[in-house]
C-alpha cells in the first residue's frame, strides 16, 4: 500500500538549516541493518558486512557520517569531500583515508560526507545540502558510475530515497523492474543526468566561492567530467591497491589521491 503524503520537510534539500536536518535526510542510511558495536560519547562504531564474510567496523559521528565529530566553531579553512564508498574509505582506517590526509596536510577543517552506494543525484543533492550549514573554501567531489540511480520509494514505511545499481540486493520487484527501465535508457540520458548534477554543484559553488575539485572512479563518469569541465576535473581516481573484498582503493591509492588533491589546491591557491 502506498503513502502519497510526500512531505517536503523530509524530501527537499531546501529544508536543511541545521546539522540535524542534514543527519536526518543524509547521514548514513541504513544502519538498523549493521551492527552497533560500542558507543563513544555521541560518536558510534559499527560492523559493515561486505560479499557476506568480508567485516570491518567503522567510527560514525554525531551526524552520522565517518569520522570523529565535526569541529564546527574552527576558522580554519573548510573543505568538504563528496561521493559513496571511495570517499568513506571503506576497509581503510579513517586516518589513512584521502579526506583525512588532505585536511591534515593542508591544515583545513575537513568534513566527510562519503556514504556507501551513493548514486551522483544523491552526491549533487548532499553538496546542496551541506553548502546551506557550512561555507566551505573548497569541496572536492568524486562522482560514482552513471548508472546507479537515485530513487524516490513510497511504501508503507513513507516516502525516502534509495540508492539501487545493478548489485543491489532485496529490493520490491517493482523497484528492481524501475531500475531496468532506468537502465535501457542508455548512456545518452545517463550523461545527461550527470550533466545536470555537476552543473547545480557548479551554480551552488559560485554563488557560495567554493572552488570545486571534480573526479570518479568510473571511467564513462570520468571520461565525461574530464571533457566537459576540463578546468575542474583532476585524474582519475588510481588504483594502485585494493582492499579485501578487491574492489575497492587500499591506503597506497588513497594517499596518491590525495597528493593530487593536493596538488591541484596548491594551484589554485597561488
Amino acid at each position: 500500500m502506498q503513502n502519497n503524503n510526500f512531505s517536503a520537510k523530509h524530501l527537499s534539500t531546501d529544508s536543511i538549516s541545521e546539522l540535524a536536518d542534514l543527519k536526518n535526510q543524509f547521514g548514513l542510511p541504513h544502519l538498523d541493518t549493521e551492527t552497533h558495536v560500542k558507543s563513544e560519547g555521541d560518536c558510534n562504531y559499527y560492523e559493515l558486512v561486505r560479499k557476506d564474510k568480508l567485516f570491518y567496523t567503522y567510527k560514525l559521528n554525531n551526524v552520522n557520517f565517518r569520522g570523529n565529530n565535526w569541529d564546527t566553531t574552527s576558522t580554519r579553512s573548510k573543505i568538504g569531500f563528496f561521493g559513496c564508498s571511495f570517499t568513506f574509505g571503506e576497509f581503510v582506517d579513517q586516518y589513512e583515508i584521502f579526506p583525512t590526509i588532505v585536511a591534515n596536510k593542508l591544515n583545513f577543517n575537513g568534513f566527510n560526507f562519503g556514504a556507501p552506494g551513493s548514486s551522483i543525484q544523491r552526491v549533487c543533492r548532499s553538496f546542496s545540502a551541506a553548502s546551506r550549514c557550512f561555507d566551505f573554501e573548497y569541496a572536492v567531489v568524486v562522482l560514482p558510475d552513471w548508472n546507479r540511480i537515485h530513487y524516490l520509494n513510497d511504501d508503507i514505511h513513507g516516502a525516502r530515497y534509495l540508492d539501487i545499481s545493478a548489485h543491489s540486493p532485496n529490493f520490491p520487484t517493482k523497484v528492481q523492474q524501475d531500475f531496468k527501465s532506468y537502465i535501457r535508457l542508455g548512456n545518452d540520458q545517463a550523461l545527461k543526468r550527470t550533466i545536470d548534477s555537476v552543473d547545480w554543484i557548479l551554480d551552488i559553488a559560485r554563488i557560495s566561492n567554493t572552488k570545486v575539485i571534480l573526479s570518479s572512479w568510473s571511467e564513462l563518469t570520468y571520461n565525461a567530467l574530464s571533457q566537459l569541465y576540463p578546468d575542474y576535473t583532476i585524474g582519475r581516481f588510481p588504483i594502485i591497491d585494493t582492499v579485501i573484498d578487491n574492489d575497492h582503493p587500499g591506503k597506497q591509492s588513497h594517499k596518491e589521491f590525495a597528493r593530487m588533491i593536493v596538488n591541484r589546491i596548491n594551484k589554485l591557491s597561488v
